[in-house]
């Protein structure tokens, strides 16, 4: 099972000794933690460390920026006192990891979530009480919080483009965001961002490609090993992409006990297998080949119903289903990917790096290179890459420009919603920002919702290692250019293994992926997915276009383009709709919630 937690924040004793002495037994929780008013509840005591002198305690794994790759198990005193009077600051400064620390200073607990949102972090709260924990279901077990769609948020989400914000599709319900740190006070609330990735953007002198990639190949691999240490048996989804065959070798370098798996389809763009194997017999690591499976996927079922936002998308049934088997099997007590690879390593087909260097070294051989490495990378000509960065070199700013996606919405959504000013922090980009760095970072916003794996009581941990903060900071510093030198992209990264991999990998450029199983489904469900979205919750409530939706799924070719998609998320997300709204209209269990005197 992934870790939960539970911290209930109140100045009402009485709330506090309710959770302290007679936890509600559906929870599954125990007391670690009391401060003077919070309680901190988890799955896995051996989860949490307790920091000396009340200062607080911190939940999930810590390590040393610098130092030993083990998960942290006592902090001194002095280091203690030294995270209180920082607020947090030093955690981010001084450590790494996946965790959520509460702090407990004198005007109230503040909460700190690590950079890489490996934890997940939610928070509700009433008058006289808050709390905050790993997932919504078990605030919802708290007796504490009663989920309802909030379907403003779920038209936002769709027409954004998926951009990241502490709302969520639950009413009532937010997020911690990552590197922030969260003051429940008396009188509200008060957030602190600690981290930022515009903080480890390097500008002037740059390091050379060779030491840069030397220098990743290091991070990567004591990373991955400090992550792997606290398990004993790891499974790995690998495509025989770049990105998981890195995840597999620093696994292998580590000497962890590894069982790699991977799916393919009929169609020979979903079928990597020859990738996969070519890696595993380079590692002497064991694969599992398997089929995305058509009967593991059910148009009532949610592949995120345990999340409080609809951003799955109903072909994740069949990977799911298939990797978790396996990882039964093997008895595995963790499952790694390679998750975010493409936006860690700077994946982009965009003219900015050219303008970037430019910008950074002048009209010199240098950039140059950068065009022509552009134009082998993208199949852009000269001419068409060099007036691409022109239109870029002259925008009036380098923020990054985030666009929305109104595919099958309501035309109305468009109208109410256009030009609303909700950007995430981190596109708000400083004065000297560079539009490569400026679209590096948006990169790693578009991946963050999708890390928050299985449901927690269904799934080991979902360990993200190529996501974590040193990996971030650390591909950060490098120039956008370097990432596209010669033609190729993630090409640091693919410089950094190259002696790890096999050459089939290492210069491998295409991708693979299961568009092919997800015409299938719709070749097999056509007529349910018609009706099921055309009388679904999103027809309904004026967030989806009907007659769009009719015309796609009207025309039975095989094959309906980059549409199925949308249909996939919108299919799944009737579903998460579904559990919600039965969760909402549940009645409540008196067992698990507040007694009437507390209510």
């Amino acid at each position: 099972m992934a870790p939960r937690y539970l911290i209930v924040e109140s100045r009402r004793a009485e709330i506090l000794d309710l959770f302290a002495t007679r936890v509600p037994p559906q929870i599954g929780l125990s007391i670690v933690y009391r401060a003077r008013h919070a309680v901190l509840l988890a799955s896995d005591p051996q989860l949490v460390t307790v920091l000396p002198n009340g200062c607080g305690a911190i939940f999930g794994s810590l390590f040393y920026r610098h130092g030993p790759g083990r998960r942290i198990e006592a902090i001194e005193p002095a280091e203690a006192e030294r995270i209180l009077a920082t607020g947090g600051a030093s955690l981010i400064d001084r450590y790494w990891g996946g965790y959520v620390a509460l702090v407990d200073d004198q005007r109230g607990p503040r909460i700190i979530r690590d950079p890489s949102g490996a934890l997940p972090c939610y928070f509700a709260g009433r008058p006289d009480c808050r709390v905050i924990g790993s997932d919504p279901a078990i605030l919802a077990e708290s007796g504490l919080y009663r989920p309802q769609v909030d379907w403003g948020f779920v038209s936002r989400y769709f027409y954004s483009g998926g951009q990241p914000s502490g709302r969520t599709g639950l009413v009532g319900l937010h997020e911690v965001q990552r590197g922030t740190a969260f003051q429940l006070l008396q009188d509200g609330i008060s957030t602190d961002t600690l981290w930022t990735p515009w903080d480890h953007v390097r500008r002037g002198e740059q390091q050379s490609e060779h030491a840069n990639a030397e220098n990743l190949a290091r991070v990567l691999q004591s990373t991955v090993g400090a992550l792997s240490s606290q398990f004993d048996r790891i499974v790995l989804g690998v495509s025989g992409g770049l990105d998981s065959s890195i995840v597999a070798a620093a696994l292998r370098a580590a000497n962890r006990k590894l069982s790699c798996i991977t799916l393919s389809t009929d169609d020979p763009d979903g079928d990597e297998r020859y990738y996969a194997r070519t890696l595993c017999e380079k590692l002497d690591t064991h694969l599992d080949e398997r089929k995305h499976d058509l009967d593991k996927i059910d148009l009532g079922v949610s592949s995120v119903a345990h999340l409080p936002r609809p951003i799955g998308r109903l072909q994740a049934q069949a990977y799911d289903a298939a990797i978790l088997e396996i990882a039964r099997y093997y008895q595995a007590d963790a499952i790694f990917t390679g998750n975010g690879g493409d936006n860690v390593f700077a994946f982009s087909y965009s003219a900015s790096p050219v303008v970037d260097r430019y910008a950074t070294e002048g009209l010199a051989f240098g950039s140059v290179k950068t065009l022509l490495d552009i134009c082998k990378l993208s199949g852009a000509s000269f001419w068409q890459a060099l007036l691409t960065a022109h239109r870029i070199w002259r925008r009036p700013s380098y923020a990054y420009s985030w666009r929305t996606d109104p595919e099958f919405l309501h035309p109305a959504i468009a109208a109410v919603l256009d030009g609303a000013d909700d950007q995430h922090p981190w596109l708000i980009a400083p004065r000297d920002a560079l539009p490569g760095k400026s679209g590096h970072i948006a990169l790693l916003l578009r991946i963050q919702q999708q890390l928050d794996g299985m449901d927690p009581t269904a799934a080991p941990p979902i360990v993200n290692p190529l996501m974590s903060q040193p990996v971030i900071e650390c591909c950060l510093g490098i120039p956008s250019w370097q990432w596209v030198a010669n033609g190729e992209n993630r090409s640091i990264a693919r410089q950094a293994f190259s002696n790890r991999l096999p050459q089939a990998i290492v210069s491998r450029q295409s991708k693979g992926g299961p568009d092919a199983f997800c015409q299938a489904i719709i070749s097999r469900h056509r007529a349910a997915i018609r009706d099921r979205l055309l009388g679904g919750h999103l027809v309904e409530r004026e967030i989806a276009d009907p007659a769009a939706l009719d015309a796609a799924l009207s025309d039975d070719r095989p094959d309906l383009g980059g549409a199925h998609v949308r249909i996939m998320a919108f299919l799944d997300t009737e579903a998460w709709i579904d559990h919600w709204l039965a969760k909402s209209n549940a009645p409540i269990d008196r067992e698990i919630n507040l007694p009437a005197c507390l209510s």
